[in-house]
């Protein structure tokens, strides 16, 4: 959170002073876990909408702000420069909705504000004795997609980065452990994803903004580094890889689309 804030530089501070860096670390999981526990009290939709206010506020404060613009530019090179700005705060306002619906997860999960739609024939998903590799994206609230897919089929697991800081890493799975998801530390997963697959688990992967290894891919107009993983995992095992999309609707509720499945040519 504070690498998030004060940007990169901070890291390789907090790391010259460990006691410095394990205060700020444990002041960070007091003030989130403490923000989400008062935000568990209140309706959803208005922790949502509070969220969603909080993130346009603080965000264009924030460094990271010239990184979205630019990025936004990049992308979108035929809008204006208050297009641009428009879209940066919708960018925001998602990122606070996000951290304010994490505490409710698994309310939403069990009240029914998290509707599944299939757009396609999805071979696993009738005879559920096969291994999926789903993609999805960090668009919308991404923790969203694990309820629909554990209601579709199981067991899954999914790489993920925990964070640095312990504490945080504790709650934050705490919160996530509703979905029976099997998490595996993204560093050295490789071989703990092919476990998973050969022991008959499906595989989610987020596509994150960037990655380090893989192949140039266009994307929005650029030749963009691509991960490799779920295709290697999918045509070493024939697996299925269905795509998903999450969609906020009004408030807190939201549509999880499984999309045709992508079957790999093996020929």
């Amino acid at each position: 959170m504070a690498q998030f804030i004060f940007g990169n530089s901070v890291k390789d501070q907090l790391n010259k002073w460990p006691a410095v860096r394990n205060s700020i670390w444990w002041l960070e999981a007091l003030i989130l876990g403490t923000l989400l526990r008062i935000l568990s009290w209140i309706p959803m939709d208005t922790a949502s909408a509070f969220g969603k206010r909080f993130g346009k506020m603080l965000g264009p404060r924030l460094p990271k702000h010239q990184s979205i613009l630019r990025n936004l530019r990049l992308a979108f090179p035929q809008k204006t420069e208050a297009e641009v700005t428009e879209l940066a705060m919708g960018v925001w306002e998602n990122a606070g909705a996000v951290l304010t619906e994490f505490v409710n997860l698994e309310k939403m999960h069990r009240t029914g504000r998290i509707k599944i739609a299939v757009d396609g024939y999805i071979d696993a998903f009738n005879r559920q004795d096969r291994s999926v590799v789903f993609v999805g994206a960090h668009l919308s609230n991404w923790e969203v997609m694990a309820s629909a897919i554990t209601r579709m089929i199981h067991p899954v697991s999914a790489p993920y980065a925990p964070p640095k800081n312990p504490w945080l890493a504790r709650q934050l799975t705490r919160y996530r452990s509703h979905w029976g998801f099997n998490l595996l530390a993204r560093e050295g997963s490789a071989r703990q994803l092919f476990e998973a697959v050969s022991d008959g688990q499906s595989l989610v992967f987020l596509m994150d903004q960037r990655v380090d290894t893989g192949r140039f891919a266009p994307f929005l107009g650029k030749d963009k580094l691509t991960t490799l993983v779920p295709a290697r995992i999918a045509l070493q095992f024939g697996c299925e890889i269905v795509p998903v999309r999450v969609e906020r609707q009004q408030g807190a509720n939201y549509v999880v689309t499984f999309y045709p499945s992508v079957t790999p040519d093996t020929d």
